[in-house]
């Protein structure tokens, strides 16, 4: 291409993305820090200097997933805004509309028609408020731009046979690993793209992709291993039998697909849906799922295939959330729309090119028009719920009253302000929905000190410390409500099993 014609095209196409993408989210460049974010940024001694960053990389010694390219890349951010948020929300919307871009320049690859709307729908879908609004998910953003610039490089090698855009594609990926191992499915992805270019793989070709399959196998190995035995994933709330993890992929399947399609109740906690294998009602999500591959398989010589390739990349990319595997946010939902971030680019690019074939030529740029300011006014709308924390659990709490976790941490906000009294309400409301949530019955213990119910304060104390009997600060607690209802005996017994756990 020559800057006269295509590029000068591409940079005005590529800005018109970059300001959908400000116009659909400008509500976070005003947000704050939310939950997680203090885990990932402004309380993580990697990112704000306390501890080395190369750590990360060689001895991760934190609770939590460890993704060391994206804490590299927080603390290059902290070094540039320290702890002013707008800066971290506007690289995140810079990423999400550069990622909008790569996956232009990735369907115009393929052929698909309407590919630079496809990109628009993509940067302004409410589905992605939560991935491009929570400054946490960068982790999301940040891999998506290597992610897609190593699928365009290996399709620009699958086409043209340079070698060095093969080794660049194989650098990126592990890349978008470092920054997030989540996409460890995408080599079944460049299966996908590239049957649906050749309708058959070469040897060479899948020898090609051996090397992001075996990057694949490590990162998802220590993934797992990270999980089970540093964030806690094993037992208790994770196991669950065979058919209600069938039953958790059947729904998902069709979550973000109806999400897709309906944008609207978009909420940080979705309802976690009670599991019934003995419901058919139930058994009807999978059941329609395989049933709907099916059809779509058996259509290829009809429709093309472009119907089973959109829905295969749609299902490899969103199956790590499916329920197969067992991952901590569980605990609290078996959905969340930063999943589905790269996963619903397939369905979209299927849904761009039918509509560009089946509207009036005349008619297809208004259409196309109204459809981005319908979804950026609802991206719009969105990405406010993220402006801080109070908003985040309100909004979800609005639309998800049984969000325990969102009663819970809404609780220590308003505690933390001086409001006891509906501080205490959100405790007790938490540990009704939830009574096996030990931190949220140190909490209402702590709430209830406050309000100078010490006695009802150590019976919350004393649940807190059954359920998690080697929380130092549950002990601490339990102590200090026993010198507020003067058995500083006691107290004292409390203390001294909190210093030894945590000196």
């Amino acid at each position: 291409m020559n800057w006269t014609s295509g590029n000068r095209s591409f940079f005005f196409g590529a800005l018109a993305l970059a300001a959908l993408v400000f116009a659909a989210f400008g509500p976070a460049l005003v947000g704050g820090f939310v939950w997680d974010d203090d885990f990932w940024v402004h309380r993580n001694p990697h990112v704000t200097g306390g501890r080395s960053i190369w750590e990360v990389w060689y001895a991760p010694s934190f609770p939590g997933q460890n993704y060391p390219l994206t804490y590299t890349f927080f603390r290059g951010q902290f070094l540039l805004w320290g702890y002013v948020p707008f800066g971290y929300h506007f690289a995140n919307l810079l990423l999400h509309a550069l990622d909008a871009a790569l996956v232009w320049i990735l369907l115009r690859r393929l052929k698909v028609r309407a590919a630079w709307f496809a990109a628009a729908v993509f940067a302004v879908h409410p589905l992605m408020a939560e991935s491009v609004a929570w400054i946490t998910e960068g982790k999301n953003t940040l891999s998506a731009l290597f992610l897609l610039s190593s699928g365009i490089l290996f399709l620009d090698w699958e086409e043209k046979g340079v070698r060095g855009r093969l080794w660049w594609s194989w650098a990126l990926y592990l890349a978008a690993l470092s920054a997030k191992t989540y996409i460890s499915v995408f080599p079944f992805v460049l299966f996908v793209l590239v049957w649906y270019r050749r309708s058959a793989i070469a040897r060479k070709t899948a020898a090609a992709i051996l090397p992001f399959l075996l990057l694949s196998l490590s990162a998802g190995a220590y993934t797992w291993h990270f999980e089970v035995w540093h964030v806690g994933v094993r037992g208790g709330e994770w196991e669950m039998p065979a058919a209600g993890r069938l039953l958790i992929a059947g729904r998902a399947f069709w979550f973000y697909l109806g999400k897709l399609v309906f944008p609207v109740d978009f909420t940080f906690i979705y309802p976690r849906w009670p599991l019934d294998p003995s419901s058919a009602r139930q058994w009807a999500y999978p059941a329609l799922a395989a049933l709907c591959l099916a059809v779509i398989w058996a259509l290829r010589r009809v429709a093309g295939r472009g119907l089973p390739a959109a829905f295969a990349c749609y299902l490899i990319l969103v199956s790590p959330s499916l329920g197969f595997i067992s991952f901590y946010a569980q605990v609290y939902s078996f959905v969340a729309d930063h999943y589905a971030y790269l996963a619903v680019i397939g369905p979209v690019a299927l849904a761009a090119d039918a509509i560009s074939r089946l509207l009036p030529r005349a008619a297809a740029p208004a259409a196309a028009g109204l459809l981005l300011a319908l979804l950026a006014g609802l991206s719009f709308r969105q990405a406010g719920a993220y402006r801080d924390l109070e908003s985040l659990w309100r909004d979800t709490l609005r639309k998800n009253p049984a969000a325990e976790m969102a009663h819970n941490n809404l609780g220590v906000l308003l505690l933390g302000r001086g409001e006891t009294s509906e501080a205490i309400a959100r405790c007790r409301e938490s540990v009704r929905l939830n009574p096996r949530n030990a931190f949220a019955w140190n909490n209402l213990g702590l709430a209830l000190v406050e309000k100078g119910q010490a006695a009802e304060a150590i019976r919350a104390y004393e649940r807190a410390l059954e359920l998690k009997p080697g929380q130092a600060e549950f002990y601490a607690g339990k102590a200090y409500a026993l010198t507020q209802a003067g058995r500083q005996k006691e107290a004292r017994e409390y203390y001294d099993r909190a210093l030894g756990l945590k000196p």
